[in-house]
């Protein structure tokens, strides 16, 4: 379903999360959703079964709007500054989005 919705669309946007430890859009971590080769996946995650879109999907955005306010955030947010691997921080995705605004309450980017 979502890949027919991407073919007829023209412009895309996302609206994004960051957990604390990085994730985004259900995307956690050194998660099987990292490496799947569709738009979205499921897997188990702890006491979750979750149901996400993939970078793949990721890639495809036109525009990125992240929301991360609370100093739980903080941290995820200052390490997008930094380029780690997307294993690490998921959320590290969302910086090939060609359009990307983020709202936050942290104030040291």
């Amino acid at each position: 379903m979502l890949d027919n919705e991407f073919k007829k669309a023209d412009y895309k946007i996302g609206f994004f999360g960051i957990g604390s430890d990085g994730h985004t859009a259900g995307i956690l971590p050194h998660s099987k959703a990292l490496t799947e080769n569709k738009l979205v996946c499921n897997y188990e995650a702890g006491l979750y079964n979750r149901i996400t879109i993939t970078p793949k999907a990721i890639y495809e955005i036109d525009e990125a709007i992240i929301y991360a306010v609370g100093e739980s955030k903080w941290n995820a947010i200052e390490k997008l500054n930094d380029n780690l691997p997307i294993e690490e921080e998921p959320a590290q995705i969302l910086k090939k989005v060609p359009l990307l605004t983020i709202y936050t309450d942290y104030n040291k980017i």
